[in-house]
């Protein structure tokens, strides 16, 4: 109470003192006009708005998006908040709160719902643009999600420290599991119709999540349908196609990090979509061929189908047209360097799994999260962060290994033979292009050297101080890394290609870069 009695009168006192005193005002150019009263008022205000440690900032947040978050400055509004967040390293004070009072990472996701709650209600107003807004919600709740994981992996190691199990979908008990509803039981509590959004913990996972100029933290989608008292997903993988399997089954072997599910507002709409994508699926495969993946992300054609498109088309079937979802599709910007492009994406707009969380017409029912392994996954995510970022600024590119070109044209033109397609088609399907496969494989060569470096220095760290490396700590070491193994790289190459020059570059294997001969800025 005397924080608070302090903060209002210092407030007060010094708008007083910028009223009455013309000196503390700093004269303006001629050129610009000079700042209005209320343009100070303001920023004293914003000065004194979503201060002290992170917790405490989402608690005021969760207060300014009652009284400054609204229909006519949704995208304003949440500038201040993301300034805030963003430039905020979570440390010591959060992680002892949390400790005491682990109930706190309810009240972020309480709070992030709110915000996406009210984001979704300024949609009922058909003057309201929503584009304009969007994008800022996207970012501002990527960067809650992530402090939500951060000090939830504190939390659970904290408790766990030996226990290196890996826990199934849904299962497990609060933080793992977060909704409404309380004690929420996936057996009982789902629907027909409703939608999941998964995310893998492998770095093709990752890379898709991230593949759109907004981040997501998904990168598979897929629909519910219940049929004589069990539950079936209808889904979309790269390896397979579309199939249909008991839900169960997915929560026990697909190892997913993050599984959050969504419920269309209609459930007499979304029982019925539940029904047609079961079925568009199952009849497919019940002929003995199952729909084909859409590796091209293409939504204008039916013949071939990925993951969030079999959503979208299940819906848009079940009203005849009427529900095109999600209302806001991922840009993806199509360049050289993109990692889209090399694996053939050729749309500029995609339906990304994590689009669906924010369209209007769709509600929460529940988030789970595997605390055992999040903080692997942030790991991931921020090395796919710098991958990308190598790509765009400094003009690195995937360079196929040896092993992942020679992989990729003997399995390309292997698996289409009748005697080793069989042994092959899970694995690569036959229309699966050539280049992606090498892609694939290129970026798992690639990220196992800078997820080996990472994950030894963050686990030190946890060991030592009792914290996990922030994300600006994980990206001055990745920096350090790729410093040095270029380096190496370029003393590598140096010697040019001659059979003396690669003799002695063989047996001078010390100084042979790691990832550079796969990923680098070229000669």
């Amino acid at each position: 109470m005397r924080e608070k009695n302090f903060k209002t009168y210092f407030v007060l006192g010094l708008t007083s003192l910028v009223l009455a005193s013309p000196i503390l005002i700093k004269k303006e150019p001629t050129k610009r006009q000079p700042a209005s009263l209320e343009d100070v008022r303001q920023s004293i205000v914003d000065a004194f708005t979503m201060r002290g440690d992170f917790i405490d900032k989402v608690e005021s947040f969760d207060e300014y998006i009652d009284e400054k978050f609204h229909i006519d400055n949704c995208s304003e509004a949440l500038e201040l908040p993301i300034r805030r967040f963003k430039k905020e390293a979570i440390g010591f004070t959060e992680l002892r709160k949390v400790k005491k009072d682990p109930k706190i990472l309810k009240r972020m996701w309480d709070t992030r719902q709110k915000m996406l709650s009210k984001f979704k209600s300024f949609h009922s107003d058909q003057n309201f643009d929503g584009e304009s807004c969007i994008g800022n919600i996207k970012t501002l709740n990527y960067e809650l999600r992530y402090a939500e994981d951060y000090l939830g992996s504190h939390l659970f190691h904290q408790r766990h420290k030996n226990d290196k199990s890996e826990a199934t979908t849904f299962s497990g008990v609060y933080p793992n599991i977060v909704s409404e509803k309380e004690n929420f039981e996936w057996q009982k509590d789902l629907k027909s119709g409703d939608i999941f959004i998964t995310k893998g913990n492998f770095f093709f996972s990752g890379s898709l999540a991230k593949i759109g100029k907004k981040d997501t933290h998904f990168s598979h989608q897929g629909i519910i349908y219940k049929n004589e008292g069990t539950f079936y997903t209808a889904e979309a993988h790269p390896e397979v196609g579309a199939t249909v399997r008991p839900l169960e089954d997915m929560n026990n072997n697909d190892r997913n990090v993050r599984t959050l599910v969504m419920r269309y507002k209609n459930e007499k709409v979304s029982d019925k979509a539940g029904l047609i994508g079961y079925s568009l699926v199952k009849d497919a495969s019940d002929k003995g061929v199952n729909i084909p993946y859409d590796f091209w992300m293409n939504f204008d054609e039916e013949e071939y189908i990925f993951c969030s498109e079999l959503v979208t088309l299940a819906f848009d079937k079940a009203t005849a047209g009427k529900v095109q979802f999600p209302m806001y599709k991922t840009e993806i910007e199509l360049k050289e360097s993109d990692f889209a492009k090399k694996l053939g994406i050729e749309s500029q707009y995609a339906l990304h799994p994590g689009d669906l969380e924010y369209d209007p017409d769709v509600e929460t029912v529940v988030e789970w999260r595997d605390y055992s392994r999040i903080m692997e996954n942030l790991v991931k995510d921020e090395i796919l962060h710098k991958l990308y970022e190598w790509m765009e600024v400094d003009g690195y590119k995937l360079i196929n290994s040896a092993e992942a070109t020679i992989h990729e044209n003997v399995t390309y033109h292997v698996r289409k033979w009748p005697i080793f397609g069989k042994l092959l088609e899970k694995e690569f399907p036959t229309h699966m292009p050539q280049e992606y496969i090498g892609t694939v494989l290129t970026l798992q060569a690639v990220g196992h050297y800078l997820f080996e470096e990472l994950m030894n220095k963050n686990v030190n760290n946890f060991q030592k101080k009792g914290r996990y490396l922030s994300r600006k700590e994980m990206h001055a070491v990745l920096e350090k890394f790729r410093k040095k193994d270029y380096k190496r790289w370029k003393s590598y190459i140096s010697g040019g290609n001659g059979p003396k020059a690669f003799r002695d570059r063989v047996r001078s294997r010390g100084k042979i870069p790691l990832f550079h001969l796969k990923f680098n800025p070229g000669k």
